[in-house]
């Protein structure tokens, strides 16, 4: 299995996992269920979403009035994408993420 195929597949797990998360219509919260691993911790990954082109790292998904989002800090250095927010917080909606791509870390 490529290492494309696996970060798609976690994703896809992570979102299913967020899924689980959600309000229901009764407005009544589900038991809270185990947390997967977050398979991007030590990880840079760029991502590609319908409005954001960025690579990230320190990553963790976070839910927001019931919206899934991926979270990490911009890297500096890796001229993949261009610089928008450097070093800052990245917020993008799990469900607008077309593509994402786990980057070999630079020799520092």
């Amino acid at each position: 299995m490529s290492k494309r195929n696996i970060v798609v597949f976690s994703v896809l797990a992570l979102v299913a996992a967020g899924g689980f998360l959600i309000l229901p219509a009764g407005g009544q919260a589900p038991p809270q269920a185990a947390q997967p691993a977050n398979p991007f911790i030590d990880k840079v990954v760029y991502v590609h979403s319908k409005n954001v082109m960025t690579t990230l790292n320190q990553i963790d998904m976070k839910i927001i009035a019931g919206r899934v989002f991926l979270v990490g800090r911009e890297v500096v250095g890796y001229n993949v994408t261009k610089e928008t927010f450097p070093k800052m917080l990245v917020w993008i909606p799990v469900e607008e993420i077309i593509e994402m791509v786990e980057l070999e870390k630079q020799k520092e």
